[in-house]
């Protein structure tokens, strides 16, 4: 893995509260099995006096979709394979003419 770090911003990380900064690297650097909670549990501890608006980000919570185009795409490099594998041949029509040869084969 990669970061970027901004060397302008280094002095602001020193600045951060100790017990902050050790819940937060728990967290990025998986220290703790239980680090997230320990950062929830802190957050719950800091409290502010006036009301703060949200930023709502989009967020995709169900990676289903995504995960169905990959599987989509595997199944057909598996499907491709495995066709390439049983008739094999050095262009499409070699392979077209395998298949249908095949095809006529198993028909009879």
């Amino acid at each position: 893995d990669m970061g970027i770090v901004n060397a302008g911003q280094l002095q602001v990380y020193e600045e951060i509260p100790k017990d902050l900064l050790e819940r937060v690297e728990d967290v990025l650097l998986n220290r703790r099995p239980d680090a997230t909670e320990r950062l929830v549990e802190f957050s719950k501890s800091i409290g502010r006096k006036e009301k703060t608006e949200a930023h709502y980000e989009r967020s995709d919570v169900c990676v289903v979709p995504a995960a169905g185009v990959i599987g989509e795409a595997v199944v057909s490099l598996t499907i491709a394979d495995a066709l390439l594998e049983k008739f094999g041949g050095d262009s499409m029509g070699e392979l077209e003419r395998n298949y249908r040869s095949y095809l006529d084969t198993i028909s009879d």
